[in-house]
């Protein structure tokens, strides 16, 4: 059953191989991240802030409250307040931030910066504002704040005042028009009472009636000469009461301007004792404190976290870029599926210099052997070595594939010169020798061959001699 399972194993001996691609890529991109976030840095910044409550207004009913009446949502409207032009004008001119007198364009640029280091926002649905303020230094945050905080109760209270005056200023001006009309109408109360000469006008109709009732007494008797007096008086009495009524009038019109300046009076008097009491309609309560931290400190843990990430992402993916590309077989596995062969042994690298062997040792030619020649006969010079016993192992891999007997000739060949076939020739005939088996060596390759050489032998007669007969 063929399994179709990601050969974990394998993938990791392709990255062990590639290994200094792979710790390249993840220096490289920890070193560009760390460069990239310590230019784009930001330098810490520190933030302060404070606490405004705003209470309902104490005036709520009367003249004086409709005339202080405020707006269904007062707090956003003192937040439109602060974030206003003209505010923070007098702010940056309270905070020196503008020489005076100042130019319109570092006015505007002092206004600019304000507002791109405050921000005022309501808390919830509370009637509690809350003005913050961000710098480079603790102090300048806080000085910021308070002076913020400062300029805004004093604008308030400013104008808490302004609206007294101007309640008071319009009861004054009501209350001096009713008296102008109460003077009027007592004037012409008078002058109506002179010109009518109504010293008691309640007898004068007294005796108007008695007269009239004395007369139609005397009609209902048939007196003669009754009826033109008795016509008279009934003018007399109408005319009267005209005069009644409209003396009636005048009198209520003055007593309705005198209580009209009675009330203003009094209202007046209302709106002064409010303005001298103390305004705590906007008071702090939280004040602002000296910010003890930044609070976009750096994170160096989460750069490096970040850039190792990045690193690791990027060496994953050119090792499997640069696996895709190369095409030497790394996997025996996969050596073994292409070929359709079975490998029998795995000879690694040959390094001279792991070689336990002397080699100022002189051969049979009496010269010193050279670090190639240990490695082409390392299985007999250097028996102790890795390469040794990877040439032990191919021998009884070879023993065990051939243990019925019928193989009696191994060929040992390579795809290219250089490849060493004649170092794993000169080696498993040793090997085998080593196991006591009868072994002959026979070099043929004809064009260049210097298995002789290894063994320091003389290169004639050779395998083309003894073909030849010669």
């Amino acid at each position: 059953m063929i399994c179709n399972c990601p050969n974990i194993s394998g993938l990791l001996k392709a990255g062990a191989k590639r290994k200094g691609l792979f710790i390249a890529a993840v220096a490289v991109s920890l070193l560009l991240y760390s460069a990239v976030a310590a230019w784009k840095a930001i330098p810490p910044m520190y933030s302060s802030w404070c606490s405004i409550k705003f209470s309902p207004p104490r005036v709520k009913e009367g003249l004086v409250g409709r005339l202080l009446s405020t707006s269904p949502d007062e707090i956003e409207t003192q937040r439109a307040i602060i974030l206003s032009h003209n505010f923070l004008m007098h702010a940056a001119a309270e905070l020196s931030l503008v020489k005076s007198p100042a130019a319109e364009a570092d006015l505007n640029r002092a206004i600019e910066y304000l507002r791109s280091c405050i921000s005022v926002e309501r808390e919830g649905k509370t009637d509690i504002l809350r003005i913050s303020a961000t710098a480079k230094e603790p102090g300048q945050a806080l000085r910021l704040v308070q002076a913020l905080s400062a300029a805004f109760l004093a604008s308030y209270k400013e104008k808490h005042n302004r609206r007294f005056d101007e309640v008071i200023s319009h009861i004054n001006e009501e209350q001096q028009a009713a008296n102008e009309k109460l003077k009027a109408g007592k004037e012409r109360l008078e002058k109506f009472i002179r010109e009518n000469r109504l010293v008691s006008i309640d007898l004068e109709g007294e005796a108007l009636v008695s007269q009239k009732l004395e007369l139609e007494g005397k009609a209902r008797k048939n007196a003669t000469g009754i009826r033109p007096e008795l016509t008279e008086v009934n003018e007399n009495i109408d005319l009267h009461m005209d005069k009644k009524i409209e003396l009636d009038r005048l009198k209520a019109e003055v007593e309705s301007l005198r209580n009209i300046a009675s009330y203003l009076e009094k209202k007046r008097q209302e709106a002064m004792i409010w303005k001298a009491e103390e305004v705590d309609d906007a008071r702090i309560i939280t004040p602002a404190q000296l910010p003890g931290q930044a609070f976009n400190k750096p994170d160096y843990f989460r750069t490096v976290l970040i850039g190792l990430t990045a690193g690791i992402l990027l060496g994953l993916i050119l090792t499997t870029i640069m696996g895709a590309m190369d095409n030497s077989v790394v996997l025996i596995e996969k050596l073994e599926k292409q070929l359709r062969i079975m490998v029998l042994g795995i000879i690694p690298c040959a390094d001279p210099k792991e070689s336990a062997y002397d080699v100022s040792e002189k051969g049979k030619n009496g010269a010193g052997l050279a670090q190639q020649q240990v490695v082409a006969l390392v299985t007999q010079l250097a028996p102790n070595t890795i390469i040794s016993e990877s040439f032990r192992g191919l021998r009884a891999n070879i023993q065990a594939a051939i243990h019925d007997g019928e193989i009696k000739t191994i060929a040992v060949t390579a795809s290219c010169l250089a490849q060493g076939s004649t170092t794993v020739a000169a080696n498993l005939s040793i090997s085998l020798a080593q196991a006591g088996l009868n072994t002959l060596l026979v070099a043929t390759d004809i064009t260049k061959s210097d298995l002789a050489a290894r063994f320091f032998l003389d290169e004639s007669p050779g395998l083309t001699d003894i073909l030849l007969g010669t």
